[in-house]
């Protein structure tokens, strides 16, 4: 499409979109704002090998519907934090590419965690700065362990035996 600039406020009256996929827009940059969570319909966000930076926005987890989430290859920082707790129906995730620092968050008696996307079969947080273990909780009973697929590249990832780390192709 060849887009430029930055998304403004007005993307969000968009109510009843189902589906938004502004992937391959390099000329699309800055932060994605709070409009993103305006977009209650919507099932398909992808936005990826744009520019945007910054950190994911809290109101994107009031997407209760959504179902595909990818924000692959952008500039996107600081933690996997959990704006993605209202997601009751997402099967893919994918956060490859970007600036992400830290642990993956996993559940706790206070917080929830990655284990609680419940209908998951794909996580992708291959090619940032993340550390630390893959929480095996993400591979619990309730998820199609068989199906599930997850690429993380790190030399200190620990993974369960019947997981692989994705190739650099």
């Amino acid at each position: 499409m060849g887009l430029v600039g930055k998304l403004n406020g007005d993307i969000g009256g968009l109510t009843q979109l189902r589906s938004l996929d502004l992937s391959l827009n390099r000329g699309l940059t800055g932060s994605l704002s709070s409009w993103v969570g305006e977009l209650q319909n919507l099932n398909i966000l992808i936005l990826s090998e744009c520019s945007f930076s910054g950190n994911i926005p809290d109101e994107l987890g009031s997407l209760a519907s959504l179902t595909f989430l990818a924000l692959n290859s952008n500039y996107f920082t600081g933690r996997i934090h959990r704006f993605w707790v209202g997601f009751k129906n997402l099967y893919w995730l994918d956060l490859a590419n970007n600036q992400f620092t830290g642990s993956l968050p996993i559940s706790t008696f206070i917080t929830p965690g990655l284990d609680l996307l419940l209908t998951a079969t794909c996580f992708n947080f291959n090619e940032n700065q993340l550390s630390g273990p893959i929480p095996i909780s993400i591979f619990s009973s309730d998820y199609g362990t068989e199906k599930s697929t997850i690429c993380w590249k790190s030399t200190d990832w620990q993974y369960p035996i019947h997981l692989r780390t994705c190739s650099d192709s």
